[in-house]
């Protein structure tokens, strides 16, 4: 059985800078873990659909310092340039960390839904 990334729906609202953290865990009940993400590199994109050639845009991706608090924890982002030049529709999304043994992972996908903005 394949290992399936987890279904997780964003939403961006055209002309906003979009910002969204996630903390990895290992999924232990009752009390998960944060997994270390040292050396991992995450990307992001969105695509029209899944089949498409070329990404409709890249998030910025970055990890966040894998101790305490922050451990676990990487970053996807898009400026307010970025979102306003996204036409309001649906899309698909996923991110993807590389690991240092070079092994990649899709750990999250989902649906992108871009709402037009009012205030320009």
């Amino acid at each position: 059985m394949a290992d399936l990334p987890s279904t997780y729906n964003i939403s961006i609202y055209k002309g906003d800078t979009y910002k969204r953290v996630f903390r990895l865990t290992d999924g232990a009940i009752p009390t998960p873990a944060a997994i270390d993400l040292t050396g991992c590199v995450p990307k992001a994109q969105i695509r029209v659909d899944p089949a498409d050639v070329s990404a409709l845009i890249d998030f910025t991706a970055t990890l966040h310092t894998q101790s305490g608090g922050t451990l676990g924890e990487f970053e996807i982002s898009l400026t307010h340039t970025e979102t306003a030049g996204l036409a309001a529709a649906a899309y698909v999304w996923d991110v993807q960390l590389t690991w240092p043994d070079g092994t990649v992972k899709t750990y999250l996908a989902g649906k992108c839904v871009v709402t037009a903005e009012v205030t320009r």
